[in-house]
């Protein structure tokens, strides 16, 4: 039997006791470590979705006080037309004392872009402001003129031909000085006349997707009786749709933020992504893009998920908050409703991903662990 060697043995006991030493406090150092880290990235994470939070809260709030503010003037120029009629300072028979009513109103209020009256006889005045850009390229193809953005167009619909209506530009009078367009039309039968007369009170129209220019539009209504409750026509102040779609995608609130507008049966009224919000049917006829056959992967699963949880899109009573798992990412959405005394009833729906915040987030528990290792040593 060969004795070991004293000084090797020696020097194993050595190493024995180091290794008895120093690997626990290796493992405290590194547990340490990893407990920060992971504390800190918890409470980054935490963090990140607070932030979400209140970001997706102030944007809702910016949507709902500009939808207050661009579709108020219709409700408000509709009703004072009904109640100049009330008073008897408009006779809503004599058309040429309707017509510079109207154009009156329109010319002074800059932000009003439809004014108009039709009766039930199928007659129709009404005064359009040419916002649009792109309704502004059909009027000036049609015209053959080069007209500016904020030109007036008149439409009149006249006895005894209530089947034709006639497009003209107009003088500094708002009198019609050039033909341009001839539509065929029966102005009983257009949604927001329909819709006025269910009603029987001011109201908005369904939304209607205009041919021209192809956008959304909807019409604030408001019929008028006489005192034998006899209908006698319908005030109307339309709006392009379009522009609540500019102002969302204006909002620059994130790197990758998106926002939409749907109603309570899930179609689109607007979206930041510009997404056209219409389609043709089997028979070629424009209708509504429901947001669950979107091209943008966001808005489908989102309102897919709303119809899943609730079914009825009704149901939504209340702002809420909720989260998505999308492709190794999580969207934090906020609902908001919005609804007015007039009836319009939609949903405001912003999207936040959270890598918008949790490169900042991730880069700050590195910085977190690194700096505990230095305290350590």
């Amino acid at each position: 039997m060969i004795n070991p060697d004293p000084k090797t043995a020696k020097k194993n006991r050595q190493i024995s006791l180091r290794l008895v030493l120093i690997v626990p406090f290796v493992l405290q150092i590194v547990g340490a470590v990893g407990l920060v880290g992971y504390l800190s990235y918890q409470s980054g994470q935490q963090a990140v979705e607070n932030l979400a939070n209140q970001v997706m809260n102030q944007v809702t709030k910016r949507i709902h006080d500009h939808l207050n503010t661009s579709l108020q003037i219709q409700q408000q120029i509709v009703a004072l037309n009904y109640d100049i009629f009330q008073q008897g300072s408009l006779n809503i028979k004599d058309f040429e004392q309707l017509r510079q009513h109207l154009w009156q109103q329109i010319k002074l209020s800059p932000s009003l872009s439809s004014n108009g009256f039709a009766n039930e006889q199928g007659e129709q005045i009404n005064y359009y402001r040419l916002l649009s850009r792109e309704l502004l390229a059909q009027a000036n193809q049609l015209s053959g003129e080069n007209l500016k953005q904020g030109a007036f167009i008149l439409n009149q619909v006249n006895l005894p031909d209530v089947t034709k209506r006639k497009y003209y530009l107009v003088d500094h009078q708002g009198r019609g000085r050039k033909l341009s367009y001839v539509k065929p039309v029966n102005v009983l039968q257009t949604d927001w006349y329909l819709a006025a007369i269910a009603a029987k009170k001011q109201t908005w129209s369904p939304i209607i997707v205009y041919k021209v220019p192809k956008t959304l539009g909807i019409n604030a209504i408001f019929p008028v009786y006489d005192n034998g409750k006899k209908l006698q026509g319908v005030f109307n102040s339309g709006i392009i749709l379009d522009g609540i779609g500019t102002f969302l995608n204006n909002l620059k609130f994130s790197t990758s933020g998106q926002t939409f507008i749907i109603d309570r049966q899930g179609d689109l009224v607007a979206t930041s992504t510009l997404e056209t919000p219409y389609l043709k049917d089997a028979t070629g006829k424009l209708i509504r893009l429901s947001a669950t056959q979107s091209q943008n992967p966001w808005t489908r699963i989102i309102t897919h998920q709303l119809q899943q949880q609730y079914g009825d899109l009704n149901q939504i009573k209340t702002d809420f908050n909720f989260q998505v798992p999308l492709k190794g990412k999580t969207l934090f959405v906020h609902i908001k409703p919005y609804q007015d005394q007039y009836g319009l009833d939609w949903l405001l729906v912003v999207a936040l991903p959270d890598s918008d915040f949790m490169a900042e987030i991730q880069a700050n528990a590195k910085l977190t662990v690194l700096l505990s290792l230095i305290t350590l040593q």
